[in-house]
């Protein structure tokens, strides 16, 4: 990973609690880990645990947690975002391929 990960701050648009799969689709492999409902904001995250892997937190009464990530279908095919969920011990709630396949 280059410089610092970029932190957006700004709420995902659309995005608040209950929202089920925050971006995903088109250009990145979305991977949700736990439901959003309960969140107060989204928050994400690029680059932070992987180059072309962005985090997703979900806010609640302050504190955050780890609700999605999202791979850069540039750097990652579908399986491979798939393995690298696998090993990092990671089996998500639903996974959406680029494109929304």
């Amino acid at each position: 990973m280059t410089g610092r990960p970029r932190c957006d701050d700004t709420p995902l648009p659309g995005r608040q609690a209950g929202g089920v799969l925050p971006g995903g689709g088109g250009e990145e492999h979305a991977a949700v880990l736990r439901e959003a409902g309960g969140y107060e904001l989204l928050r994400r995250r690029d680059d932070l645990l992987d180059e072309g892997v962005s985090a997703v937190f979900g806010v609640r009464l302050g504190e955050a947690e780890l609700h999605a990530l999202h791979f850069d279908a540039g750097r990652f095919t579908a399986e491979q975002a798939r393995q690298w969920l696998l090993a990092f011990g990671l089996q998500p709630l639903l996974f959406r391929a680029a494109g929304g396949g």
